[in-house]
């Protein structure tokens, strides 16, 4: 939402930097652009959008605005300000404020302002507000009853959906009274935007329920995702790719090639190697921003499409470099399908980890390793199990000395061997652990990575939190 008139010039002059991208892509004769240009003209049409609504409440005639809901506070004083024609600094004077204090309400969506003030300032701006008075104290306790029965818990809610100041009021508050609103603001607008549950619904007796289409992409699940809390943890996830989407828009997206030898040549040219840190760079370049988690359970790794601009998501809780390697070249092969297809979203569990699967994810795996083995993959098996005289207790030396003499990575050639063992009824994932490199902590160079990419002046405070309580340890 635009709030004033500097956020409209910058709005403006970003949509129409879009019109020129698009009208020289129009032009272009490159193979993908016609991908390129849906991507630009789904942002384009949401800053439109936003130009228009700002447009509509700026220039409107309405003078007075009813609240129904808590739900519906901080746009609708937003509104009646602009509505009204005063400017922040304006409304700050009339209150005796400091401007910097309604930029901050504001910026903050009315989050750190006490129902005392939110009365003064609904009053000054024609707001009636309605408010039933059992909305103004919460039964927190009852929320997160509701919110643990589908798969929320309050340590997990406290911790990765709210600033470090309100979590620490809400982990322990059973109700909060009249005039501490912040914190209750907080929790039920991000409850609100990345699960799409309503004030209503949190604060009545009804049942609370996930609604995956709320966030209009096609999921689809791990096999083994039937509990609540894959389900709320899956959401969560595609709220924090759509935030990663709306703080990466100069990201333009390139045509992804699903052959290996054209990605590791591509790779080898640009980069000089081929390991976690190169193929990140990589991938970021080709305009798929790369999102890192380190949750526990849920699932490994995913890749999420909206507006035809892809997100990756890493979820790995190992140091193994090889490991993260191998998800994120898997992810970058499901990236690359159906390219003509605006959004997707696909959730799975640990690729080398499960030796049956779809043919795609056959295709997928095949497609890493082959990008990480220049196609040899049988070769250096074969190498490996003669070296150890086929004998599985003399693997772990053969594998380390195979990779040695073939310049290829022990971790890497481990897992691959410990996932050829696995479809054979032969667990050998302790070894490949014991030869894995941990010299890189991969989950931390990709959220350094990821932040270096990402341009948060597109993000709102909430959009922020979630980002930053999300890359947290």
């Amino acid at each position: 939402m635009i709030k004033n008139e500097r956020q409209y010039r910058i709005t403006k002059a970003r949509a129409e930097q879009f019109r020129r991208e698009i009208d020289v892509l129009t032009k272009s004769t490159t193979p993908f652009s016609e991908v390129q240009i849906a991507g630009l003209t789904g942002q384009l049409t949401q800053l439109e959008r936003e130009l228009q609504d700002y447009e509509y409440v700026r220039d409107s005639q309405v003078v007075s605005f009813d609240l129904q809901s808590i739900q519906d506070l901080p746009e609708i004083l937003i509104k009646a300000r602009i509505a009204s024609g005063m400017s922040q600094k304006e409304l700050a004077a009339r209150l005796g404020l400091k401007e910097q204090q309604i930029q901050r309400y504001e910026a903050t969506d009315y989050a750190g302002a006490s129902i005392s003030r939110i009365r003064d300032i609904s009053a000054l701006l024609g707001v009636r507000l309605n408010v039933k008075p059992e909305e103004e104290s919460v039964d927190l306790d009852s929320i997160f009853t509701k919110l643990e029965a589908i798969g929320i818990s309050r340590r997990w809610a406290v911790t990765k959906l709210l600033s470090k100041e309100s979590g620490m009021h809400l982990s322990q508050a059973g109700r909060l009274p009249h005039g501490f609103v912040r914190p209750v603001f907080e929790l039920l607008a991000a409850l609100n935007r990345v699960f799409g549950l309503s004030v209503e619904s949190l604060l009545g007796k009804s049942t609370l329920r996930l609604d995956f289409s709320t966030q209009g992409v096609r999921y689809k699940l791990p096999k083994r995702a039937n509990d609540v809390r894959t389900h709320s943890y899956t959401m969560y996830a595609g709220a924090l790719a759509k935030v990663t989407l709306k703080a990466t828009p100069h990201l333009v997206a390139s045509r992804i090639v699903n052959h290996f030898c054209a990605t590791r040549q591509d790779i080898l040219t640009h980069y000089g190697r081929i390991d976690f840190q190169t193929v990140l760079h990589y991938v970021w370049s080709l305009g798929v921003a790369v999102l890192p988690l380190n949750d526990p359970g849920g699932f490994h790794g995913a890749c999420i499409r909206s507006g035809h601009r892809n997100v990756i998501i890493l979820k790995q809780r190992t140091l193994s470099e090889a490991r993260w390697l191998f998800d994120l070249l898997h992810e970058l092969f499901h990236a690359s399908e159906c390219p003509y297809d605006a959004d997707f979203g696909l959730f799975e569990e640990d690729p080398l980890g499960n030796s049956s699967g779809s043919a795609t994810e056959r295709e997928a795996n095949a497609f890493a390793a082959d990008v990480i083995f220049d196609g040899k993959c049988e070769e250096l098996l074969e190498l490996c199990v003669d070296r150890a005289s086929r004998n599985v207790r003399l693997l772990r030396n053969a594998v380390s000395e195979i990779a040695e003499e073939e310049g290829v990575d022990t971790g890497a050639l481990a897992n691959l061997m410990a996932f050829r063992l696995s479809m054979q009824g032969v667990d050998w994932w302790g070894t490949a652990q014991k030869l894995q490199s941990s010299a890189l902590d991969p989950w931390d160079f990709a959220r350094k990575t990821f932040m270096q990419n990402i341009d948060d002046m597109h993000l709102d405070d909430m959009d922020k939190t979630l980002l930053q309580r999300g890359l947290s340890d």
